[in-house]
C-alpha cells in the first residue's frame, strides 16, 4: 500500500510538472509573451527543483519523510498558477511547484529505506517510479 501511495504521488508530480507545456500556447497568447519569456516560465520550475533535492534528502534523513514531503505546498502552488496574472506571478508559482516537488524523490527514497529490507528496495523503488522499472536491479 505504501508503494501505491508513493507511486501515485510521483505520478501526480510528473503530470503536474509537464502539464503547463500543454497550456504554453494559450499562456503565450493570454500574457502576450514571446518564446524566451515562456522559456523562463517553464524553466522556473527546475531552478528550485534541482537545487533543493539534496537539502530535502538531508532534511528527510534528519526529521523523517512525513515532515519533509511537500505535496500540499506543491498542490497549492500548482493551483495558484491558474490565478497568475502576469509573468512575475507565473514564475513565482512555478518556483513554488518546483520547491514542493523537490522533496518528492528524496523522501520517497527515505520511505523505501525505512520500510523495506535491502534486498527488496530496488523492486519497491521501481514501483514508485514506473519510468525506472527498466533500470537494472541493484546488486544483492
Amino acid at each position: 500500500m505504501v508503494i501505491l501511495l508513493l507511486a501515485g504521488g510521483v505520478f501526480i508530480n510528473g503530470s503536474d510538472r509537464v502539464s503547463i507545456s500543454s497550456a504554453a500556447p494559450m499562456i503565450i497568447k493570454a500574457f502576450r509573451l514571446d518564446q524566451v519569456l515562456m522559456g523562463i516560465i517553464l524553466s522556473a520550475f527546475f531552478w528550485p527543483y534541482t537545487l533543493l533535492q539534496f537539502p530535502a534528502g538531508h532534511l528527510a534523513g534528519m526529521f523523517g519523510a512525513k515532515k519533509v514531503l511537500g505535496w500540499v505546498g506543491r498542490s497549492a502552488a500548482s493551483a495558484a498558477t491558474g490565478l497568475a496574472s502576469n509573468l512575475f506571478t507565473m514564475v513565482l508559482c512555478r518556483v513554488g511547484v518546483g520547491t514542493g516537488e523537490a522533496a518528492a524523490i528524496p523522501t520517497c527514497n527515505k520511505v523505501v529505506v525505512d520500510n523495506f529490507d535491502s534486498k527488496e528496495r530496488a523492486w519497491q523503488w521501481a514501483g514508485t517510479s514506473p519510468s525506472d522499472m527498466n533500470s537494472p536491479r541493484s546488486a544483492d
